[in-house]
């Protein structure tokens, strides 16, 4: 996951995309159901992504406090902070390109939804001119924070996106078909604690923030049970050496 913003440029890198994902649908699937993939012992329904919720988990995790985010937690110790009440459960990336393993307990009847890899540009200072002056060729892009997305997208690298859910059995679901792009069409405010991830220091003007966010996506409906959910992905080499790498042990409860 990314954050840029001409006060301040910040990383934090999560998620990903892979052709193919219509050609996956079958019979029976109806609604925000858009795939199924099946194993002998189990089954992940893919869902299709609301764009809006693509800024609702910014807005997760920008703001909780920095001492209890899920981003930085190298255990899933706080995987349950600030959850959404609905059927929706949002799991983290990370800070570091380092391997990531966490453990997180998930209740019945939520929807998993997380990012490969996103980003998320900011301008704190109410000024949304493009923030980077080394690009060259800005005029290909649109202006302002959207411009900026569009250009960290483009050096997205699909190719090293992947996706896998392993039930206790052992048995694995290749599920990278399922990572979806997404554009939110619209800016988003997020708030910023005065402890925050980031790092910004009080006092946050303005607060809440107007960002712009885009990246890859996975939204999965996974049965009851006990699982290892892996996800990985990075940028072309010639943009920045990063490349991620978390894994989840998953329990979610049946009731």
């Amino acid at each position: 996951m990314k954050t840029i913003s001409k006060k301040y440029v910040g990383w934090l890198l999560v998620t990903v995309l892979v052709a193919g994902l219509l050609a996956m649908v079958g019979p029976g699937v109806t609604g925000d159901q858009i795939a199924q993939a099946d194993s002998d012992g189990f089954s992940v329904k893919v869902l299709q992504i609301p764009p809006t919720l693509t800024g609702k988990w910014w807005q997760w995790a920008y703001s909780i406090p920095v001492d209890r985010n899920p981003l930085p937690d190298l255990t899933g110790e706080f995987c349950d902070q600030e959850q959404p009440k609905n059927n929706v459960w949002f799991l983290a990336g990370a800070d570091t390109t380092s391997e990531v393993v966490r453990e997180c307990e998930i209740p019945a009847r939520k929807r998993l939804f997380f990012p490969i890899l996103n980003v998320v540009c900011l301008e704190l200072d109410g000024d949304d001119e493009f923030p980077f002056d080394f690009i060259e060729n800005t005029e290909d892009y649109s202006e302002g924070l959207e411009g900026c997305v569009e250009w960290v997208t483009e050096n997205m690298d699909p190719n090293s996106f992947s996706l896998t859910i392993e039930n206790d059995e052992g048995e694995v679901l290749d599920l990278t078909y399922a990572i979806q792009e997404v554009k939110d069409s619209r800016a988003i405010k997020i708030y910023f604690p005065d402890n925050n991830i980031r790092g910004y220091e009080p006092p946050i003007e303005p607060n809440p923030s107007q960002g712009w966010a885009g990246g890859y996506w996975a939204y999965l409906d996974v049965p009851p049970g006990e699982y290892t959910l892996n996800f990985a992905g990075g940028f072309d080499p010639d943009f920045a050496p990063f490349a991620l790498d978390i894994t989840y042990i998953l329990t979610i409860e049946d009731k």
